[in-house]
């Protein structure tokens, strides 16, 4: 199934990142240095590194079960507030509290936190929708795909999804992969200037059920 980026910031107002079928919103802070090393699913891979960067005070780790309930609060948030800005991307079928619980299972997902607060959380595994075969990449293994990418939507104008986006593609080259992957809502400008800007490319597109979507791409 699809795995959507979502992000909703307000210095740009309403990143919606991907979803690719699934994917979320997310907001977070890079952190200089370390950050996790080894591949997705293996015990490196999963254990996330806590550091804390000063000037932000953003904490990432590992997801956990006790996630769970500020997770899907901050999804139901994050919908209404694309909503407002006429973005329908998500709803209540998708993102379901089910898909975090198998991210979860899967050590695929990771959260930030600030001041105990949890500020955004993403999704990085190997698993992508079928759709994504209908892009032309231009680079191959070994790569890392990014599915729900979420930012609170109470955390806005600090530009953190920026920052957050830079943060996991350190951890995601750190994994030893050499490029990322991920699909963004056509109808959501905010979440294409973000990652446009960051320096992503479309490689093709992808229709599900919400519309259609970008598949890009970036070398790291």
């Amino acid at each position: 199934m699809q795995k959507e980026n979502l992000s909703l910031t307000q210095a740009e107002p309403s990143e919606t990142m991907g979803r690719s079928g699934r994917t979320a919103q997310i907001l977070v802070k890079e952190l200089p240095g370390e950050g996790v090393t080894g591949r997705i699913g293996s015990e490196k891979g999963s254990r996330l590194v806590k550091q804390r960067e000063d000037t932000d005070k953003v904490v990432y780790r590992l997801g956990t079960m006790q996630d769970l309930d500020a997770i899907c609060a901050m999804i139901k948030d994050a919908i209404a507030e694309m909503e407002r800005h006429a973005i329908y991307q998500w709803d209540e079928t998708y993102p379901a509290r089910s898909d975090f619980e198998e991210d979860i299972r899967n050590n695929n997902l990771f959260v930030a936190c600030e001041e105990d607060a949890l500020a955004a959380f993403y999704v990085i595994s190997n698993e992508c929708d079928e759709q994504y075969s209908n892009a032309k990449w231009q680079f191959g293994d070994p790569y890392c795909v990014l599915h729900r990418f979420c930012v609170s939507p109470e955390m806005q104008n600090r530009g953190l999804g920026k920052k957050v986006l830079a943060h996991i593609e350190n951890q995601i080259k750190n994994m030893g992969y050499q490029s990322v992957r991920l699909d963004t809502f056509t109808g959501n400008p905010f979440a294409q200037r973000l990652y446009r800007h960051s320096g992503y490319e479309s490689r093709g597109y992808a229709d599900w059920r919400k519309g259609r979507f970008d598949l890009m791409e970036k070398k790291l």
